[in-house]
């Protein structure tokens, strides 16, 4: 097979390897691709994620970004949001979007999520008359934990 010019045009290109959980990583990078590096590197922390929409680099992003964002940070409503814009024909709002809805949807998500899960824990143990281990789950989140585990939640 000739691959022409190819080979020689490539021969000195390196590649880089990032996990995109790490935030020391993804603080170093300027970017937009540092703003998706970050909001993966938060996800499931709710301090982290005030944090970075609270630092303004996330105020005016561009549709690509924030649909990869959305993507593969499970943000629907950024996703939903970005879409109907495209569909509607509009331009990207002067500026690119803004994050900081899509964040707090996101936190709010997580939480509601959260809240599910546990009170999800509580009707079972209420079901299977399990008081006690109910009264500990209250106050002890290592059991709290091994209970989940136990129920599959």
């Amino acid at each position: 097979m000739d691959c022409g010019d190819f080979p020689e045009a490539f021969s000195d290109y390196r590649m880089h390897l990032v996990c995109a959980d790490d935030a020391e990583i993804a603080g170093k990078c300027n970017t937009q691709l540092g703003l998706l590096l970050r909001v993966l590197a938060a996800r499931g922390s709710r301090k982290q994620m005030e944090q970075l929409k609270n630092s303004g680099e996330f105020d005016h992003i561009d549709a690509e970004t924030s649909r990869a964002i959305a993507e593969l940070a499970d943000m629907p409503k950024l996703l939903e949001h970005v879409e109907k814009e495209k569909q509607s024909g509009q331009e990207e709002p002067e500026g690119g979007y803004s994050m900081c809805v899509a964040i707090d949807e996101m936190v709010n998500e997580g939480e509601k999520r959260g809240a599910d899960k546990v009170n999800r824990l509580y009707a079972l143990l209420l079901e299977n008359n399990r008081l006690e281990d109910l009264r500990r789950a209250v106050g002890d989140a290592a059991f709290q934990k091994q209970l989940f585990q136990e129920f599959g939640l």
